[in-house]
Order: structure tokens, then sequence, then C-alpha cells
């Protein structure tokens, strides 16, 4: 349900409207002229709680006061219960009338900025998480370098004693050629995994600027 009307939209409340909620709630002028249930401070957990209320299972319509995509205070229509069940109860809630001069553009600033920085210290943790999973994988690709190396060495020696033997008549052909064969796998291997190390260390130079 959206109503519009020439100064702001009345809107059903959304999880996006905690932060705007908490910042123009957590005010000691917003709540001296609220009623008694009001939290003040007004903290994280009330905005949820408030938030899940208006977006619940009930009778009551409770909708959000929003100007220029921001939610700046609420409306609703209670229904009253026992004797009054046929009657209902309105109420409008906004910030302090000075919010709406000068230190409405002040509020909107800081709320900007508590946005921005929400933003900046995301992108670095997530930039963090990204480099140090590089630095893993790069790495986890050098120690594959360093096995597939030594299992040149290993097959080096390994074709090196098979022709002694082959000489020696201890041993057949087939032997000689598959200890031949081990080793050319091996030096393929030893490639993979540079070409493989060289391209994650090309995405590790990318990630930290270089």
């Amino acid at each position: 349900m959206n109503l519009i009307t020439p100064s702001c939209v009345l809107r059903k409340w959304s999880d996006t409207d905690i932060p705007s909620l908490i910042l123009h709630a957590n005010h000691p002028e917003v709540a001296k002229w609220m009623r008694n249930g009001f939290p003040s401070p007004y903290t994280q957990k009330d905005a949820e709680h408030f938030i899940e209320m208006t977006t619940g299972d009930n009778c009551n319509i409770i909708l959000a006061i929003d100007i220029r995509g921001e939610a700046v205070g609420g409306i609703g229509v209670h229904q009253l219960n026992d004797i009054y069940q046929k009657t209902v109860f309105a109420t409008v809630s906004l910030p302090i009338s000075s919010w709406w001069g000068g230190s409405y553009e002040i509020r909107r600033s800081r709320f900007e900025e508590m946005k921005a920085e929400n933003n900046r210290l995301n992108i670095e943790q997530n930039l963090a998480v990204d480099i140090e999973s590089k630095w893993n994988n790069l790495q986890e690709s050098y120690l594959q370098t360093e096995i597939a190396k030594k299992s040149i060495e290993s097959a080096t020696e390994n074709l090196k004693i098979s022709k002694d033997y082959f000489d020696a008549g201890t041993i057949a052909l087939t032997d000689m050629l598959n200890a031949r064969t081990q080793l050319q796998k091996s030096r393929d291997q030893y490639t993979d995994a540079c070409t493989t190390y060289y391209l994650k260390l090309s995405a590790y130079l990318k990630a930290t600027g270089r």
C-alpha cells in the first residue's frame, strides 16, 4: 500500500528502514512527546521489534511516512478492544518540528555519512577476505609446483636406475619405457602447476593493486 501526497509518501515499513528509524527515534526530544512505552534510547533491537510488529499479521494499519526515500515518521490506525472494539484509534508519529528546517539537512547528512561509512567498511572487509583467499590460493599453487618438482627428481632418478637395470638385463624394456613415460608425465604436471601458479600470482597482484 502506497499513498502519495504532495509532501510525502505513506508506505509499508521494511527492514531497510531500520537505520533511519534508529537515527530519528533515538533522540530525547522525540521520546519526550511520545507515549510512556516508547523506548529511549532507541536501539537496533527496538527498531527490529517495531518493524516486525508493523509487518506482522494484525488488524492494525501502520505505515511509514516517507520523505525523499527516507522513513521519517509513522502513521497508524489501531482497533481497540473490549467495549471499544468498534472504535479505531489513529496515531501520527513525526520527528520534532526543528527536523523540518536546517536540522533536516544535518540529520540527512549524518544519515548519508553513516551509510557511506557502512559501505566503506563492507568494501574493506570484502577486499580483505578476497585478498586472503587469493593469497591462500597462491600459497597452495606454490606447494603444488614444489611437489611436481620433486616428482620430476624422483622420476629422473627412477629412469636412471631403470636404464642401468635394463643394460644389466635384469628388467624388461617395457619397465624402462614405463619409467620414461612417468618422467614425461611428471614434467607435464610441473608445467601445469607452474601455469596455475602464475595465474594465481597475477590474481593476487591485481587484488592488492600491484
